[in-house]
């Protein structure tokens, strides 16, 4: 049964590549692929988009995957003296089955020698909802660890 899922979603996907070539069209993931090839390998393209994007700011920071991330960072000149700010909440990391990579948070702290503010504040829930979450997501492996604090 296994087998057979795994050759159907393989034959579907040859097709959905086709149509894809056909349509002169790219998906999600073609967008990101593409983008990071080019700053990879074209440095004009990416000392132009260096110098008018000095600044970047990217949210939901928890969600990106590992090809995200190397586009952040070629995007910047040097990632040690870069004005690059990012908003996320590994606790709150949902998209794992589609690429995102919580390690994302660890690394960023580290490759961009970055200040971590914690924002412990939940201003959404009463006091018996996040207690319940903490509760359960402190046993999280390799979690950033931090307190929410109802007002």
């Amino acid at each position: 049964w296994r087998k057979n899922m795994l050759q159907n979603v393989a034959t579907v996907y040859k097709e959905y590549q086709k149509l894809l070539k056909l349509n002169n069209a790219v998906d999600f993931d073609d967008l990101l692929l593409k983008m990071r090839d080019l700053l990879r390998h074209n440095a004009e393209v990416r000392m132009q988009l260096q110098d008018r994007y000095r600044y970047l700011l990217v949210d939901e920071w928890q969600d990106t995957n590992t090809v995200q991330y190397e586009i952040v960072k070629l995007l910047t000149i040097d990632p040690k003296s870069s004005s690059v700010f990012v908003v996320g909440d590994a606790d709150q990391s949902i998209y794992a089955f589609r690429g995102a990579d919580i390690r994302n948070v660890r690394q960023f702290i580290a490759d961009f020698d970055a200040t971590k503010i914690l924002l412990e504040m939940n201003y959404r829930s009463t006091h018996p909802i996040a207690a319940s979450a903490q509760a359960l997501i402190e046993h999280n492996i390799g979690r950033v660890k931090k307190t929410t604090k109802v007002r």
